[in-house]
């Protein structure tokens, strides 16, 4: 825990326009009380789920609990393109609602039009 493991971490939090992001880079373990006081309000949160060098999906999960961001993208999970020993993002996904998997690598979010429920956006690798 706290980059024992596998190295430092760098979390990102910034203000765009009024919306609020939180990137969880390759967060390697659950965040203690103190850290989730210091993100702060996320609008939306990029957060990995794929485990073996990241948290994994219920990790994922439980953070996601915590944090209540309007918008939830998951990173760092198996796919066509990743030959790194991960899990797919399905395990993360079960028992979610309001889930959505464009046909992009991009989406984009203005102050106001965010939802009011929590919703999972999964979208297309780029690499």
């Amino acid at each position: 825990a706290g980059g024992k493991s596998r190295g430092n971490n760098t979390i990102l939090c910034f203000e765009v326009d009024g919306v609020r992001v939180c990137h969880l880079g390759d967060l390697g373990h659950p965040l203690n009380d103190k850290q989730v006081a210091e993100l702060g309000s996320v609008d939306i949160l990029l957060i990995p789920v794929g485990g073996f060098f990241t948290i994994d999906a219920k990790v994922a999960s439980r953070l996601c609990d915590r944090l209540k961001p309007k918008v939830i993208i998951p990173m760092h999970f198996k796919n066509d393109r990743c030959a790194f020993p991960l899990a797919g993002v399905d395990e993360f996904l079960h028992g979610k609602e309001g889930v959505s998997r464009p046909d992009t690598s991009e989406v984009e979010f203005k102050q106001g039009e965010l939802p009011t429920i929590t919703k999972t956006i999964v979208l297309k690798p780029a690499l």
